[in-house]
């Protein structure tokens, strides 16, 4: 059982804590985070681990997390895999079509 996560007051929804060798990430919502609250989160938890010792694995629990900003998500996987090109994904759900002119 995980006791407690390490978040700012600010943001409760996005928290880290280290278990028996694991760092976990966890992010509750996306809707109550922005951009900036997914990379310092992220930034600590990475940070955290490898001044830990003996953790080898990091966990992202999206456990219960009923989604909400599509930008954040994307900034997590982007921070997670930055080698990834993830500007074509955000583009496709900006786009807007009149539905009265398509029926």
């Amino acid at each position: 059982t995980i006791t407690a996560y390490q978040s700012d007051e600010v943001t409760p929804a996005i928290g880290y804590t280290i278990y028996r060798g694991v760092a976990v990430l966890k992010v509750s919502s996306f809707s109550l985070v922005s951009d900036a609250d997914v990379e310092r989160s992220w930034k600590a938890v990475v940070a955290a681990a490898a001044s830990a010792t003996g953790v080898d694995w990091l966990l992202v629990d999206l456990s219960l997390n009923g989604g909400g900003a599509i930008t954040s998500a994307f900034r997590l996987a982007a921070l997670m895999y930055p080698e990834m090109d993830y500007h074509h994904l955000r583009r496709r759900y900006t786009t807007r079509v009149d539905i009265k002119s398509e029926v």
